[in-house]
């Protein structure tokens, strides 16, 4: 039979010599055993070798090509979860969905915590950019004002330059001879 996916199949078999090897020795403390075929699929352990496997379809009992190594996983599982049901040294382990829900609550957290950091200097930018639009805007009114006040000056000296005018023209009349 022909191999379609042999990168799946180490996979598989590396998961299924991990707990061949636990049978037979017992499960290291630091390690959580998967509960169910889902959690096995799921399980990611690097320093075991194991990663998640993607395909659901894949790892399944009635696989064509894998069936009969999942069915050898699931066997596994049950006789170890029956062996250590529950405790060790009467400590509940942690399931694989516990880890993967604790990875993702801890990621969630930072993204939060990254989060709540962007809108704290979103917050300062914007407190910062709304100082200078006040002063910008009370530097407008100030200029406003200002010009307000010099077309007023200016218009009262177009009314002296126009009296001093009229009162100049009939002098003008009068020339001096020498």
């Amino acid at each position: 039979m022909k191999l379609e996916n042999p990168p799946l199949r180490s996979e598989i078999e590396r998961r299924l010599s991990v707990l061949q090897e636990w049978k037979a020795n017992g499960i290291p403390p630091e390690y959580v055993l998967p509960q169910s075929l889902t959690e096995a699929r799921q399980w990611n352990v690097p320093k075991l070798g194991i990663q998640p496997i993607a395909s659901p379809n894949s790892f399944t009992k009635g696989h064509p090509e894998h069936g009969k190594l999942v069915s050898k996983i699931a066997e596994l599982l049950t006789f170890l979860n029956n062996k250590y049901e529950g405790a060790v040294s009467g400590v509940t382990r942690p399931t694989v969905r516990d880890q993967v829900k604790a990875e993702k609550t801890g990621k969630l957290k930072d993204m939060l915590a990254s989060a709540e950091d962007q809108l704290t200097m979103v917050a300062g930018q914007w407190y910062a950019e709304r100082k200078v639009a006040q002063t910008v805007k009370r530097d407008l009114t100030d200029a406003k004002l200002e010009l307000a006040s010099l077309h007023e000056r200016l218009a009262e000296k177009d009314t002296e330059i126009a009296d001093l005018k009229r009162r100049l023209m009939p002098s003008e009349r009068l020339r001096v001879i020498e």
